[in-house]
């Protein structure tokens, strides 16, 4: 039976005991799990701009549970937070959308010093040249959730001034100036797919799906990514660029154009340039012909891109078939 929660049982009766949600309790994501009590959260269901002020004053640590539909801020404004918060739809697998078009802008500014996350958000572009989500010197972990920017610009997630971010179980898609770029040396990357990003303008991006635009530290990693049909401008990477030397793990890199990764992009069990038989160009779970899988031999990732468990030798990407 799988499990419901997994918070490593630190504390019984906390939302999750033994790997089952305690009454009264709403659990997201799995290892560890985020939980809280439904009684003294209440469900936000106002509209963007609502949102905006709510964030303004936000107390810290606050928790954020957001209704069912999109929050758009009037006038182009961004959503801005400058305090801990966690930020949850009320419903898992429902679209909860924070969009916007703050032209030249993010649709999402993390701040200085804040520590943030966010489980089963999407955030969406809607003006020309908007980031979705910018990390500014802040900590930020994304879970489940999805990323879109737009125009010659956007980017889906940028992460910089020694920003540290954690993405799992996410998609970056559409994305035409690429898809993540890391101008810090902090991330973790795990179990992501990306596609369709870096299609530029003008003289195309500077990467397509992932951009390592620092020395990494020893800790940060890529693991169990699966990069499809992004693209770079002349001479710089289509899936992978790497501005330092940067070992990826149990990753698939494919149909990515002017070349899957630069040279200081290195490759540990993965599957480069190859055919990786995925289900589409836009659905990177593998088919059952996969030569990924079972070959992640020395992984011990738990989950993959759905939350499902990885057992016995795992398969290269982010889907565990």
């Amino acid at each position: 039976m799988p499990e419901a929660c997994d918070d490593d049982n630190a504390v019984a009766g906390d939302g999750c005991t033994s790997c089952t949600v305690d009454p009264g309790y709403t659990c997201y994501f799995n290892r560890p799990s985020f939980c809280y009590d439904t009684a003294f959260v209440p469900v936000f269901t106002g509209n963007g701009d609502a949102l905006v002020a709510a964030l303004g004053t936000a107390a810290p640590g606050e928790v954020f549970v957001l209704k069912a539909g999109s929050y758009k801020p009037s006038g182009g404004a961004s959503i801005t937070i400058d305090q801990d918060v966690v930020m949850v739809p009320e419903t898992a697998g429902a679209v909860t959308r924070l969009q916007g078009s703050a032209d030249g802008g993010a649709i999402l500014v993390v701040g200085l010093g804040t520590n943030v996350l966010f489980a089963g958000i999407t955030f969406k572009a809607e003006a020309d040249s908007d980031q979705a989500v910018d990390v500014d010197a802040a900590t930020a972990t994304f879970i489940g959730c999805e990323f879109q920017g737009r125009g010659s610009q956007g980017q889906g997630l940028r992460a910089h001034n020694d920003a540290r971010v954690t993405v799992r179980e996410s998609l970056v898609h559409s994305s035409a100036a690429g898809g993540i770029e890391l101008d810090t040396p902090y991330f973790t990357l795990v179990n992501d797919m990306l596609y369709g990003n870096g299609t530029g303008g003008g003289g195309g991006s500077e990467f397509g799906g992932i951009w390592v635009n620092a020395t990494p530290d020893a800790a940060s990693v890529i693991a169990h990514v699966s990069i499809s049909g992004c693209s770079g401008k002349d001479g710089q990477s289509g899936g992978i660029r790497c501005d330092g030397d940067m070992d990826i793990t149990s990753s698939i890199v494919v149909y990515s154009a002017p070349m899957a990764a630069s040279p200081a992009c290195s490759f540990t069990e993965s599957l480069i340039d190859g055919a990786p038989e995925l289900a589409s160009a836009t659905n990177l779970h593998l088919l059952g012909s996969s030569p990924a899988i079972d070959q992640a031999l020395s992984s011990v990732e738990l989950i993959d891109f759905d939350g499902q468990a990885r057992i016995g030798p795992r398969d290269i990407g982010a889907d565990e078939l």
